[in-house]
């Protein structure tokens, strides 16, 4: 039952021969409903104030528990970043030492054939001035009899024919030429 000073004040009891003295008993139900009034008051803010209080508790409750599930969020997102990295690395690595072990065996692979192509000109080369030589040879040969044939004919013609030495080619005289026909 909540008490008023209202309800104090005109609160009566019965009157008795030999009681209180009814001034002092009005004048402290005086002081007591003043004192219930102020504490009824003071009683009332401090329910508004309660309630005032209890939704900002409310509110930081809910603020706290989005705040945890953000946190909870962060965390779940940065070991599923870290995961990922992870796997990304590893599959960076293995990419990177899949290209350079390409790039070995490309390597090997083109110094090999470079090594056979140097081989084979080599070959051809050596080849070709094989053939040069024996070109040659068989140019020197056909000179040969050609200057012989051409010698044989100059003589048979009856037209001489002058030879140098180092063995180089000297121009035909005709007897014609010579004589001056």
């Amino acid at each position: 039952m909540k008490l008023t000073g209202g309800d104090v004040r005109k609160q009566e009891f019965p009157k008795k021969v030999r009681g209180y003295d009814s001034l002092d008993v009005d004048s402290f139900l005086q002081v007591v409903a003043d004192f219930i009034d102020q504490v009824n008051l003071q009683n009332e803010k401090l329910t508004v104030e309660i309630g005032q209080l209890s939704k900002k508790v409310a509110e930081m409750q809910g603020h706290r528990e989005r705040l945890e599930l953000s946190l909870q969020a962060v965390s779940d997102l940065r070991e599923e970043v870290k995961t990922r990295s992870e796997a990304l690395l590893q599959n960076t690595q293995a990419e990177a030492k899949k290209i350079v072990n390409r790039a070995r065996e490309d390597s090997t692979r083109i110094r090999q054939e470079a090594e056979w192509n140097s081989r084979r000109l080599q070959e051809e080369t050596s080849s070709l001035e094989k053939l040069r030589d024996k070109m040659i040879r068989d140019f020197t040969e056909l000179l040969g009899t050609q200057t012989r044939l051409l010698a044989n004919e100059a003589e048979r013609m009856g037209v001489e024919v002058l030879a140098a030495e180092s063995e180089k080619v000297i121009p035909i005289n005709h007897k014609a030429e010579s004589d001056g026909s």
